[in-house]
């Protein structure tokens, strides 16, 4: 559920659907780089409104990011 309606006029009950593929490379020992890509989508399934009102949304991305090791094991 979301405050706002989406798309506008639409609902704000939805379902989201995310997939993708990726990459980890070990920059050292504590530091990781991440890289990939991603599908989303999100919709009512139909069960509300209608595609007329509620159409789904898809959309595809990049990422790149780090990741830390924080702490002690």
């Amino acid at each position: 559920m979301t405050e706002d309606d989406f798309p506008p006029g639409g609902t704000q009950f939805n379902f989201t659907e995310v997939g993708g593929a990726g990459l980890t490379h070990r920059i050292t020992e504590d530091v990781n780089l991440l890289i990939g890509i991603r599908h989303y989508h999100l919709s009512n399934s139909d069960l509300i409104e209608g595609n007329e009102r509620n159409p789904p949304f898809d959309g595809n991305g990049l990422y790149i990011g780090y990741q830390f090791k924080l702490g002690k094991e």
